[in-house]
């Protein structure tokens, strides 16, 4: 059973500028999160699963979402990796905490709509987003998410570039995703446009008029 059907929760505009709200699936699965997880405590199975969590499984998740298992545990792990949400495994299952969550909802219960605009907290209130403009500091940078090794395979696919996606994550992964002198990667395709020039430049026998991926060799 998916929770109870009815109530609401809130849901802040500034999700609009969240890092994942283009990708779909990290999208969709984490509003299914919002939608599902307990809304108050509640004991399952021996075990008290607290006001924001959910007791479940990625099998689970990904037959409620429609999305493929692959799909859902990617999704999860994106949303670990920005400390959105939390995942604790126990022999009864995997309990998956919404950072957040119980401030954000609790507000919406207490002040009028207009107090809501002006101070409501946001579920996501971290340093990646930033709501309306700052005359003190600047926008914080978006925080750089390693690329998976489908993603620089497609994306030298795109471009027709000879780089080895193996080699390119295998490579930066152990280095921490650190380049040059330990400064962080903060585009993965810029680094991987340096390493097709770079590539270029030492590899004379590649012709031009090689489209394929891979070298061709004379």
């Amino acid at each position: 059973m998916i929770g109870d059907n009815w109530g609401f929760i809130s849901l802040h505009r500034s999700i609009l500028s969240w890092e994942w709200y283009d990708d779909i699936n990290v999208c969709r699965l984490f509003i299914h999160l919002l939608l599902t997880v307990e809304y108050q405590d509640h004991k399952i199975r021996g075990m008290v699963i607290k006001r924001g969590q959910r007791l479940c499984s990625v099998k689970k998740l990904a037959l409620e979402t429609g999305l493929s298992y692959q799909q859902t545990r990617t999704a999860l792990e994106r949303l670990k990796l920005t400390n959105t949400i939390t995942s604790t495994s126990f022999p009864k299952g995997t309990v998956i905490t919404v950072k957040n969550y119980a401030e954000y909802q609790a507000a919406t219960n207490k002040t009028t709509p207009k107090q809501q605009q002006n101070n409501e907290p946001s579920l996501f209130n971290n340093k990646e987003i930033i709501e309306g403009t700052s005359t003190t500091s600047p926008p914080a940078r978006k925080k750089f998410v390693p690329p998976t090794l489908k993603e620089v395979s497609a994306y030298c696919l795109e471009k027709h570039y000879h780089v080895d996606p193996e080699l390119f994550v295998d490579h930066y992964e152990a280095n921490g995703w650190k380049q040059g002198r330990g400064k962080p990667i903060v585009d993965w395709k810029a680094a991987v446009r340096t390493w097709e020039r770079r590539d270029r430049s030492c590899s004379p026998e590649r012709t031009k008029e090689d489209d394929g991926y891979g070298p061709t060799l004379l």
